[in-house]
């Protein structure tokens, strides 16, 4: 017999995208980031990539709670991109989440036009209620404290697209042919 968790947890991941990847974070004992996916195209300086969070809230929140999010490139440390929003672009209010409902939330993020390349783009998130520098505790499922939620979303690659030297086209005639 599967328990009644295990029944939950696969009734769950029947309704994500193929390309989902599974995360372990819960925030503040309330909000579980349950996975995420993000486009598989390296992007360039200057571009834009879409990263799509996928959240569930474990019991009733409170507090209308903000993401922070912070897109980091060359090891991890470049800073390449940030938002702090409520969920859904300010239309999810964590107070309205109905816990066990997943929440799929999309961002467009664009990468800094003098972002070191090539690197791989990590995303870490954050939530905070009063201030960005205050944030909530995260652990795993667990239970097991968490320094930082990050992840890789995607790649930078080089500025400019390199194309193929034009083939050299010789109009030279023999009159005679070659021996």
């Amino acid at each position: 017999h599967l328990s009644i968790r295990r029944q939950r947890q696969m009734c769950i991941r029947d309704r994500l995208p193929r390309d989902f990847k599974p995360l372990d974070a819960i925030f503040a004992n309330k909000i579980q980031l349950l996975g995420y996916t993000s486009q598989a195209a390296p992007v360039r300086p200057g571009d834009y990539f879409t990263v799509t969070l996928f959240f569930q809230a474990l019991q009733p929140i409170t507090t209308d709670d903000v993401l922070a999010l912070h897109v980091l490139g060359r090891g991890g440390v470049e800073e390449v991109a940030k938002l702090d929003t409520w969920p859904g672009g300010g239309n999810g209010a964590t107070t309205q989440w109905t816990p066990g409902v997943i929440y799929a939330d999309t961002y467009s993020l664009q990468v800094a036009r003098n972002a070191t390349w090539p690197s791989v783009l990590w995303l870490a998130v954050g939530v905070w209620k009063t201030h960005p520098e205050l944030p909530v505790p995260v652990t795993t499922a667990a239970g097991a404290p968490l320094d930082e939620v990050r992840f890789p979303v995607g790649r930078v690659t080089r500025t400019e697209i390199l194309q193929p030297e034009p083939p050299v086209q010789l109009d030279t005639a023999f009159d005679r042919g070659l021996n």
